[in-house]
């Protein structure tokens, strides 16, 4: 019999959640410990250092489950402009180094 999982995320991952003024961030504990819960005020500092978080305790996997067909089909891609204005946009994001 199938169940509904409470959560997508897997049991280690980190959770994330704000009241508005703060950004909150739970690191789960390991060996039976409870989690560790921090905040930051919830601006473009705190936000970073949550998303510098995620980097120091990311997960090394791959998903390994299939994907849905949506996921499969990579989008058509639609250029616009002659081929002129094509190769000009190109020479412009070279420049820039956009492009490589």
């Amino acid at each position: 019999m199938m169940t509904v999982a409470p959560s997508g995320a897997p049991p280690k991952a980190l959770k994330f959640w704000a009241d508005g003024n703060r950004v909150y961030y739970e690191i789960p504990g390991k060996d039976g410990r409870p989690p560790y819960i921090g905040w930051h005020y919830f601006d473009h500092t705190g936000v970073s250092k949550c998303l510098d978080l995620l980097g120091l305790h990311r997960i090394d996997y791959e998903y390994c489950g299939d994907l849905a067909k949506e996921y499969k089909k990579l989008p058509e891609v639609k250029l616009n402009g002659t081929a002129t204005q094509q190769a000009m946009q190109e020479k412009i994001l070279r420049d820039l180094g956009i492009l490589k």
